[in-house]
């Protein structure tokens, strides 16, 4: 019995001490979590404040910058003739829409009719058709001055009785008068008596870098398709295509120029006129190869041309020719060169002699000259007035003489 008794007072002894173990553990257990709980706190305020605190160092950095851009924006000087744009145009440029609607009232058609003739051959005689050309031109003043291509309006300069139109992008149709032209470079301007007229905003082409966006807006294959956009990039800049009255340093683009084109804008993403499509190369298995006048020389060219009717100080000898092929020189033993074909009266040429088919032009300045275009490229690099020395074949003999260049007028 007295066994019993111990264990069970054992038991019970040992019961207790469990309980109060469990009660100690919980107790401990409660501080830990508590603690924890309270760490928690302390920690999340913490940093909370100090998230408080970056976030209003942000903000106000933020606020700073959005002040100093809106001064920046506020500090450009928009001309009236721009539509309005957005902020986010103002940094990343003009959408193609904006560029349309900005654009499109600035480009005309332009439309040249050479009336009928009669024409008589001895006892017969009979009445020609009218034949018409159609191109593009830009606006570049509110008062009615617009440029285009010397080859879209050249066929007035030799008909007295050509008319010119302008026709607006409203629909309208004017008649224009023929200012000048450089024949050199494949430009002309026109006239219009019409006022307020939105001109067309020139950028810097000297500032076009490869792979720019490039838009051209003009008339494809005539007034149908008036006001067309098309779009593509900068392929190239400083081209020179081998070919009689082309400027050089050419503008490359992929975008579509057909004719049509020619003597409308090639703008960049900011909707300025960069460049004034004259060209494009055409033939099977070729695509994208059109070509524009960089707007920094057409613009100058332009000035010259409303104020003096022509490009001053520009050298030239007097004359048109034709080159002389190969074949041609061999047969008949003579050089090869430039063939005279056409002698300005009083020019530098006539006054050394020169006649029609019977003068070829071999060297200027050292330079061999056997087209067109090579003597247009020696001209470039002189001024009216400017003497060197040319060689030439004529009456069996190839003489040697100074020669000053006149004023290409």
């Amino acid at each position: 019995m007295e066994q019993n008794y111990l264990n069970r007072e054992s038991y019970k002894n040992n019961k207790k001490r469990k309980r109060k173990n469990v009660i100690i553990t919980i107790v401990l257990s409660l501080s830990i979590l508590l603690t924890s709980a309270v760490s928690s706190v302390l920690t999340y305020s913490f940093l909370s404040s100090d998230f408080e605190n970056r976030y209003a160092v942000l903000q106000n950095d933020y606020n700073l910058q959005l002040t100093q851009l809106n001064s920046k924006l506020n500090s450009i000087n928009i001309s009236q003739n721009i539509l309005p744009v957005s902020v986010s145009s103002a940094l990343n440029g003009l959408s193609i829409t904006e560029i349309a609607q900005k654009l499109n009232p600035s480009i005309v058609g332009i439309r040249v009719t050479i009336p009928s003739t009669r024409v008589t051959n001895g006892f017969f005689s009979w009445q020609t058709g009218e034949s018409r050309s159609e191109g593009s031109g830009i606006i570049i003043s509110s008062d009615g001055y617009i440029a285009t291509n010397n080859h879209v309006v050249e066929s007035c300069t030799t008909n007295t009785n050509a008319l010119i139109e302008v026709v607006l992008s409203d629909g309208t149709i004017h008649i224009a008068s023929f200012v000048a032209a450089d024949t050199i470079n494949d430009l002309a301007v026109l006239k219009i008596d019409v006022s307020d007229l939105i001109p067309a905003e020139l950028g810097k082409s000297s500032e076009l870098q490869v792979g720019e966006t490039a838009i051209a807006i003009g008339n494809p294959l005539g007034l149908e398709f008036q006001g067309s956009v098309t779009v593509g990039i900068i392929s190239a800049l400083n081209r020179t295509i081998n070919s009689e009255n082309v400027a050089e340093n050419l503008i490359q683009t992929d975008a579509a120029i057909n004719p049509g084109n020619s003597g409308g804008a090639l703008i960049n993403s900011r909707g300025q006129v960069i460049g004034i499509n004259t060209i494009k190369i055409s033939s099977t298995g070729v695509e994208g190869l059109g070509f524009a006048i960089p707007i920094d020389a057409a613009r100058e060219i332009i000035e010259q041309l409303i104020e003096f009717g022509y490009v001053p100080n520009r050298a030239a000898i007097g004359i048109s020719g034709e080159e002389l092929t190969s074949g041609y020189a061999s047969r008949y033993n003579l050089p090869r060169g430039l063939l005279v074909t056409n002698v300005t009266p009083n020019g530098a040429a006539d006054l050394l002699g020169f006649t029609a088919n019977n003068t070829i032009i071999i060297t200027i300045d050292g330079i061999s000259i056997r087209t067109m275009n090579d003597l247009q490229k020696v001209l470039k690099n002189h001024k009216s007035g400017d003497t060197v020395v040319i060689s030439y074949w004529q009456n069996n003999e190839i003489k040697e003489k100074n020669i000053t260049f006149m004023e290409d007028k």
